[in-house]
């Protein structure tokens, strides 16, 4: 007797399944192109749109809300170089937030001009602002009405020649303002307010070579600011050197300054402080040129001494520098990082198990962002969508048990870092 054939091997019930595979693909295909063109119909651009609200993450796994605009938070919050270039801030290195007297009648900024040349005269000094006769940059103090927008009053802090100006790096408080020249940033300088009046007080490393700054942290709770200095090229063959300085800003002097073990040795090394001040990381990248892959050299070190507790590489890693972030746990058992300059992804590198995770990468949020928003279609846009969502800031909890991360979209995750699971959506964006 014959058996009868199953349903795998019945032709009807195999071109009934083949229909319906095609005619799931055929109506997924048509869903996506109608899709697109209704989300582009339906979300046209707004040329006097509010701006896109977004988040960031702190060193101390803080989230402060800012605008593409500029810094939303009090500039005080700002507490190191990463965030005061704009890499994820995109706040610019003028930083200094409006100040707004207690009754609400006055606004006090700092405000950055130009002065035309009143003569030609070759001989002036430019250092000094009441001689000075050739172009120049002048940096202010300026106090506006807050109802009329009348400026009431107007201080000038100092002048400087065109070609070599100067940057707000960082505001203590708005009598606590630290400068750096902007194109070699071999020169920083203070200029505070005691008594009525403003006063210039050039920084000293006690560095016996000429050095360049790559990065500042300030220390709120030692008062102080960690300064990462790089040697300036000298001769043929002559080695680099890398430095910490710790300077006290209550005494205005450099506490320490020591030579970082040359592994670190970069022009373009970072910093990080970790979160509870104790230890701050150090990094660079490292790439093999036999074995042809890269990797992360890290130094830990301790923010009383400045003596090294830890080093770690982290291998197989595609890391750049001046987009990405990087931020070790207080615990110093993990280092989380992004690449900007690959795919964005966001990874968790467990230091004592040499292991990596992948936690997130950008495509999900750029997708739908890109069904939701036209505006990032307009090239004239201020950040691409693949930009705003590769760029993002990230920071551990102050008991390492939590990471967090932000991106330029809006968006604000959060990983249990023990598991290394997660992800959970904290903050979403606001399409």
């Amino acid at each position: 007797m014959t058996a009868a054939p199953s349903s795998q091997d019945n032709p009807t019930v195999l071109n009934r399944k083949k229909r319906l595979r095609r005619l799931i693909l055929f109506g997924s295909l048509l869903i996506l192109l109608v899709a697109v063109p209704v989300a582009l119909i339906c979300n046209p651009p707004e040329e006097d749109a509010a701006p896109q609200s977004y988040f960031y993450v702190t060193r101390d796994g803080e989230i402060i809300e800012l605008t593409s605009e500029g810094v939303s938070a009090a500039g005080t919050e700002i507490t190191n170089s990463f965030e005061a270039l704009g890499r994820s801030t995109r706040s610019g290195r003028q930083i200094l937030e409006k100040t707004v007297a207690p009754d609400g009648s006055f606004i006090t900024e700092f405000r950055k001009g130009y002065r035309g040349a009143a003569a030609d005269n070759q001989n002036e000094d430019t250092s000094s602002p009441s001689v000075s006769k050739r172009p120049a940059i002048t940096y202010s103090i300026e106090t506006r009405n807050a109802v009329t927008d009348e400026v009431v009053s107007s201080e000038l802090l100092f002048e400087l020649d065109e070609t070599d100006p100067a940057s707000l790096e960082c505001v203590l408080s708005k009598d606590m303002l630290l400068f750096g020249m902007s194109q070699s940033r071999d020169r920083f300088f203070w200029y505070v307010k005691s008594d009525g009046q403003w006063r210039k007080i050039d920084v000293d490393f006690g560095v016996d070579e000429d050095v360049v700054v790559l990065g500042w942290e300030i220390l709120k709770e030692k008062k102080s600011i960690l300064f990462l200095l790089h040697s300036v090229f000298k001769y043929p063959l002559t080695p680099d050197n890398l430095y910490a300085s710790s300077y006290s800003y209550q005494s205005f002097s450099t506490e320490k300054t020591v030579l970082l073990p040359h592994k670190l040795e970069s022009g373009n090394a970072e910093m990080r402080v970790l979160n509870g001040e104790k230890h701050f990381i150090v990094y660079r990248n490292w790439y093999d040129y036999v074995s042809e892959i890269s990797s992360i050299k890290c130094g830990v070190f301790s923010t009383d001494d400045l003596t090294e507790v830890k080093e770690a590489t982290v291998p197989n890693a595609s890391y750049s520098p001046y987009y990405d972030a990087l931020v070790m746990s207080p615990d110093l058992d993990y280092i989380a990082y992004g690449n900007y300059f690959d795919d964005g992804s966001l990874f968790l590198f467990d230091v004592n198990r040499n292991e990596r995770t992948l936690l997130r990468t950008n495509s999900a949020a750029s997708y739908r962002r890109f069904l939701a928003d036209r505006r990032y279609l307009d090239v004239e846009h201020t950040l691409s969508l693949e930009r705003r969502a590769k760029r993002q800031s990230i920071g551990f909890s102050e008991d390492s048990s939590l990471l967090l991360a932000a991106d330029m979209l809006g968006n604000v995750y959060e990983w249990d870092v023990k598991k290394k699971k997660g992800g959970r959506k904290i903050v979403k964006a606001k399409n």
